[in-house]
């Protein structure tokens, strides 16, 4: 914009001025085809157009290779300076990535910027602005001194940018024209922290009432300071006071050298996994460092930051894929075959980044607003906390409240909960902020007290609308000051205030907390298009309703709370919000906006606000598919429960069966992996899906086979299961997919392994797996049932092997299981492999490979919260405790297993469990007891027909029997009954024991029947 077409009030005033230039612009014109050079030099102007209006300035004019530039010309700001040399910032990191004819010449500038006072005004010849000072002359000297590529400022724009830069001092120069040396700084670069103290407004009061908080999080910051990691916990009511006490804390840590560092949770994205981290990422990485090359694309540019940070590339492409993972509509309703590691691995990045922000000085890690965190954030935190215990960082957040979600991040942290402040520090704090010379009048500061209620935000807030209003209000207060009875309600009225003005706010609401400007104007664009954005947002500013923060993007403007956020939000009539969030959704969702991508949790939160449902629910369940690419489960059922309960919403002419299948295909294996194949939860999901997919068109029904197959594996029973096996195979009689055959024959040999029929199990899982071998479009790992099909038919092999006397290729096959799984890095096949891995050590009374199984089982149990492998992890390493004597707490942790198991709905392999107690039972003489659980445990598995260990049920019952006289011929019926079943079975294995037991405990009848020849040959075919 042109000097003389400014709309300015003439007068004096303050401004910053930027002057640049083109180094060696004749070279240039030597080296380039004029045309080129025209080119090159039309983009450097460009370029410094871009970035001086987008921090807020103004081109004063443009004459040839050089330029002016003017900060604070409209209006006086005090972050002039800042916005001067942050737009100098970009301007020359834009500039070296330019290049002009095919050469590809390079081309550099020099930036000088000053800050002075200026007389503006017009020329009486021509009504061109003028402007007359020595703020625009030291400019243009600086600029003369300064190195290609280089910022040079005067001493009062540095001071004016104050530690949100770093400088190096170049002493003092003799400027042409300038009485005197001045003092000039070059610019290396933002400061250790590129996000604005937080409460500039708020620093203007002192902090009041809060004495013994304030020295509980000094005593925090200074055991910090020492090398002694800290968590600190602010709770309390919404403006109660958290971020005012924590940002007089981040005031003290920065003025002692600390680097700070602030992430926001926010209510929209709770259910986005680790977002408040990644959004901090993703506004550190939209600029790319000075003089970078390659791929110019956000993902580009994320990598080139990430490694200047890290550098294990591991770690590196863990973190990169964690940030920019975005799901593609063709991905539903398959889930990615990704697992814990990747978010393990992005753990550690995670914490390698933070380390590194705490190199070279403390670190302050603030986290606002924890009541609205995803589970995986207060995982990371739990995990920061433990793992930053010896460095030189405190970790403090906010929340309103702690819960017990929160407590593994809370818990050996530091607590300080606010109440709120008495009627004498209320108003106190009143006249702090009352901007009158004179204290308030004592009936106006009661009144302000009474009406707060001891709130500080509210008594703030109620102080600037007084001030505003004036003291006259009170002269009939019903008129004006009564009607405000809530905090809310101060709120409307300050917004209020604005004017014409306030349609801006509330659509800036709509966006969220923090909003772009540049967004903003786009959303304008469709409702008010000739709206003065730019003085309607500094009018805000003055007022105290909205922020500035800085990121390395661009300004980013913040509601100053987010009860701010919600009293504009909720002041709109329904259908102009529904307006709003539509439109806000096409600019977010539009590729060619440019402006940077969302999380799929945000687009869904708009789009369902906008009532655009069905794409609410795509946004939903691709960020489900983000969330589970990440082995953030339970984040992920609580997107997968959002998308299920809109189903209902959906217009009439919408598939709403189709719809729902694809979010239960995607439900399904969650809940089965999180709660468990027997739980309710997963239990009703496959019942509900087999409902809607036999309404589908006979030939269209193995597209949801993943519902008949969870239908299947969740069945209550092994009866049940073998009665839906047949329906399945008659459902999809139709169904000409191999992998859909694949899964039918993954149903039987887990059928038949439980029902003893070994032979049969093992022909199963070989034609299974060569399908698997010939298939060239494999489904995700977790696609039926949560586990990888090759995975379960390897280990399952491995198993029934050892049950027909194959040991040493029971171990190899369960082996390539494990390996296999670990490799697809898919959590609910890495955990079954290592069930199996368990239950094969188990059946080889390997008890130190069964205690490290189990707590492997526990580890993946405690990070998933999966109630079913803690059941099974708690059984075995308590089995492999009693072993080392302590049979006491090994009893009371198989009863515990046992307890998590039924709750959580399933009975597999519960005949192994009770037996594996009974056992201890009868090592320390407990007879009875033990007699009581193996009948028991006879009795159900024959009458569901889990028969697998069953010869082991029976030996196990001869074995608790045998002191007893009267019993031998009880003794030797049960082992005669386990060899006679394992035989049947061709469980040669079982068989073995059984005889061999016979021979040890009833050598009579063993050698009467002339067993000892069978017991022979069984002993050579056992590998």
């Amino acid at each position: 914009m042109a000097a003389a077409a400014l709309s300015v009030v003439e007068g004096r005033r303050q401004v910053t001025a930027l002057y640049y230039d083109i180094v060696g612009s004749t070279e240039l014109l030597a080296a380039l085809h004029p045309e080129d050079y025209r080119h090159l030099q039309s983009s450097v102007h460009r370029v410094a157009r871009d970035a001086v209006e987008r921090w807020g300035g103004n081109i004063d004019r443009v004459v040839g290779d050089g330029g002016y530039a003017y900060f604070g010309l409209l209006r006086s700001h005090e972050e002039a300076a800042e916005c001067a040399i942050s737009a100098a910032t970009e301007f020359v990191r834009e500039v070296e990535n330019l290049r002009g004819g095919a050469g590809d010449v390079s081309c550099a500038v020099r930036v000088g910027i000053a800050t002075g006072a200026v007389v503006v005004g017009r020329r009486p010849t021509d009504g061109d602005l003028e402007i007359i000072g020595a703020a625009p002359i030291i400019a243009a000297r600086l600029q003369q001194h300064a190195a290609p590529n280089a910022i040079l400022t005067s001493d009062v724009s540095r001071q004016l940018a104050g530690d949100l830069f770093e400088f190096e001092s170049l002493g003092s120069l003799e400027l042409k024209g300038l009485d005197g040396p001045e003092a000039v700084w070059k610019v290396l670069g933002r400061g250790a922290e590129n996000v604005r103290f937080r409460a500039l407004r708020r620093d203007r009061t002192e902090l009041i009432g809060r004495d013994e908080a304030y020295a509980t999080a000094l005593r925090c910051w200074e055991a910090a300071q020492a090398g002694n990691g800290q968590f600190l916990a602010l709770i309390g009511e919404a403006g109660i006071g958290k971020s005012r006490l924590l940002a007089e804390l981040q005031k003290v840590a920065n003025e002692g050298g600390a680097t700070i560092r602030v992430l926001q949770c926010t209510p929209h994205q709770r259910r986005g996994a680790l977002h408040p981290f990644l959004d901090a990422f993703r506004s550190d990485y939209q600029s790319d460092t000075p003089g970078s090359t390659g791929d110019p694309s956000l993902e580009g540019r994320t990598k080139r930051q990430i490694a200047q940070i890290l550098a294990d590339q591991d770690l590196q492409d863990a973190l990169v894929e964690f940030i920019e993972e975005r799901a593609r509509p063709e991905d539903v309703p398959a889930l990615p075959s990704r697992s814990e590691a990747l978010r393990d691995k992005a753990f550690q990045a995670i914490l390698g980044i933070v380390e590194r922000w705490q190199e070279d000085r403390p670190l302050v890690l603030t986290v606002e607003d924890l009541h609205w965190a995803d589970p995986t954030t207060l995982r990371l935190l739990a995990f920061l906390r433990e793992a930053l215990v010896h460095r030189s960082v405190l970790i403090a957040i906010t929340t309103r409240r702690s819960t017990e979600a929160q407590e593994p991040v809370l818990a050996g942290g530091e607590r300080i909960v606010l109440q709120r402040l008495p009627e004498a520090d209320a108003i106190r704090l009143a006249n702090e902020v009352w901007p009158e010379p004179s204290a308030l009048p004592e009936n106006v500061a009661k009144m302000i007290f009474e009406r707060s209620d001891g709130v500080p935000l509210f008594v703030c807030e109620l102080t600037r609308y007084v001030a505003d209003l004036g003291l006259a209000a009170f002269e009939d207060p019903g008129r004006k000051i009564d009607a405000l009875t809530s905090l809310d309600d101060l709120l409307n009225a300050r917004l209020d205030q604005v004017g014409e003005g306030k349609s801006v706010l509330t659509a800036a609401s709509v966006i969220g907390r923090q909003f772009d400007p540049v967004i903003l104007e786009k959303l304008l664009q469709k409702t008010e298009p000739d709206a003065p954005v730019d003085s309607i947002l500094d009018g805000a500013q003055e007022r105290g309703l909205v922020e500035v923060v800085r990121t390395q993007g661009g300004p980013v403007y913040s509601f100053c709370h987010f009860l701010v956020q919600d009293a504009a939000y909720n002041s709109m009539l329904r259908g102009t919000r529904r307006q709003l969030h539509g439109h806000l959704l096409d600019i977010l969702d539009d590729s060619q906006s440019n402006v940077v991508p969302m999380s799929h949790v945000v687009l869904a939160h708009h789009a369902e606000l906008a009532e655009r449902i069905q794409d609410a629910i795509r946004h939903y369940l691709l960020a489900s598919l983000d969330s589970s690419g990440k082995s953030a489960l339970i984040e992920t059922k609580a997107l997968l429960n959002k998308a299920r309960e809109l189903v209902p919403k959906l217009p009439d002419q919408a598939d709403k069966s189709g719809i729902e299948l694809e979010v239960l295909s995607l439900l399904g294996p969650v809940l089965t992996t999180l709660h468990g194949p027997g739980s309710a939860e997963a239990r009703q999901v496959y019942a509900d899906g087999v409902a809607l997919a036999r309404g589908q068109p006979r030939h269209q029904r193995d597209r949801w086979f993943s519902m008949y197959w969870g239908w299947w594996f969740t069945a209550p029973d092994f009866g049940m299961q073998r009665m839906r096996a047949e329906h399945i195979t008659i459902d999809m009689r139709f169904s000409d997919d191999a992998y859909v055959r694949l899964q039918a024959l993954h149903c039987q040999w887990a059928n038949q392994f439980n029902q003893g029929r070994h032979l049969d199990c093992a022909q199963s899982i070989r034609r299974g797996l060569d399908i698997y071998s010939r298939l060239t479009n494999l489904r995700p790992a977790f696609y039926y049932g949560g586990h990888d099909p090759k995975v379960c038919g390897l280990a399952e092999l491995g198993l029934t092997n050892w049950f027909l006397g194959s040991v040493s290729e029971a171990r190899g096959l369960v082996d390539d299981a494990v390996t296999m799984a670990k490799d697809l890095s898919h959590l609910g096949s890495i955990s079954h492999a290592a069930d199996f891995q368990m239950m094969l050590n188990f059946y080889t009374r390997d008890l130190s490979a069964v205690a490290r199984n189990a707590q492997t089982m526990m580890q993946l149990a405690n990070r998933q919260k999966v109630s079913s492998m803690r059941a099974k992890g708690l059984i075995f390493s308590s089995w492999a405790a009693a072993a080392l004597g302590d049979t006491d707490s090994a009893i009371k942790g198989i009863l515990r297993g046992l307890e998590l198991q039924r709750d959580s709905g399933t009975r597999e392999d519960f005949p192994v469990y009770m037996e594996m107690l009974a056992e201890i039972y009868c090592e320390i003489g407990a007879i009875d007891a033990g007699l009581a659980i193996i009948n028991q445990a006879i009795h159900e598995a024959e009458g569901v027909g889990h028969n697998f260990w069953l010869p082991e049920l029976y030996r196990r019952r001869a074995l608790l029997t045998v002191g007893r006289a009267h019993d031998a011929q009880d003794v030797y019926t049960d082992l005669k009954q386990a060899a006679d079943i394992a035989a049947s079975q061709h469980a040669n294995m079982l068989e073995l024991r059984a005889l061999a037991t016979m021979r040890d405990i009833a050598p009579v009848a063993f050698a009467d029947h002339g067993l000892q020849g069978h017991l022979r040959r069984l002993e050579r075919q056992i590998k």
